[in-house]
């Protein structure tokens, strides 16, 4: 069985890893752990495991957010109901500013350097918080990324819990 480092890693197959998730499952019931059962749930039948498999690494997530916050920036950018031109006009503008330390960003955009900076310093969950605040177009552009970013983050609270409880159960039994 995998442990929950290298689940979380992402370096194994996803077949191992989908796998791994549903054995912790199984581990709950036999030790009759109720809270880990209900943590390790959502992914506990093969359609749950083999969707949290699929949960990109923090790496991952952090690559990916470029092209997120390139397009929120760019939504930021659109004038209220303006249409085509008007996004056409925002991907212009943006294309021609600074993604940082310009002057005058839109407040849609410091949100977006604050997550930035913080899936840089490798806080997950403090960039989830600020893009939670994105409203309007910009929050429509970074929804996808967000739906995963918090299943990422339901996942690592998941196997923390597995880990603490599998802890406990360990300790008593010596």
């Amino acid at each position: 069985m995998l442990s929950t480092h290298e689940i979380l890693a992402g370096k194994q197959r996803e077949e191992s890893r989908a796998a791994a998730l549903r054995s912790l499952g199984a581990t709950a019931a036999l030790v009759q752990d109720e809270l880990m059962e209900r943590a390790v749930a959502p992914f506990a039948s093969k359609q749950g495991s083999e969707h949290y498999a699929k949960v990109p690494t923090l790496a991952q997530l952090t690559t990916r957010f470029a092209d997120v916050a390139t397009a929120s920036r760019t939504a930021a950018l659109v004038p209220p109901g303006s249409g085509l031109w008007g996004q056409a006009l925002a991907f212009v503008a943006n294309s021609l500013t600074l993604t940082s330390a310009e002057v005058g960003q839109t407040p849609a955009s410091q949100v977006i350097s604050r997550a930035e900076a913080e899936l840089q310093a490798g806080s997950l969950v403090r960039a989830v918080e600020a893009v939670r605040t994105l409203r309007g177009h910009p929050a429509a552009a970074a929804k996808g990324w967000l739906r995963v970013a918090e299943e990422r983050l339901l996942l690592q609270q998941a196997l923390s819990v597995a880990n603490a409880e599998a802890a406990i159960a360990s300790a008593a039994l010596n």
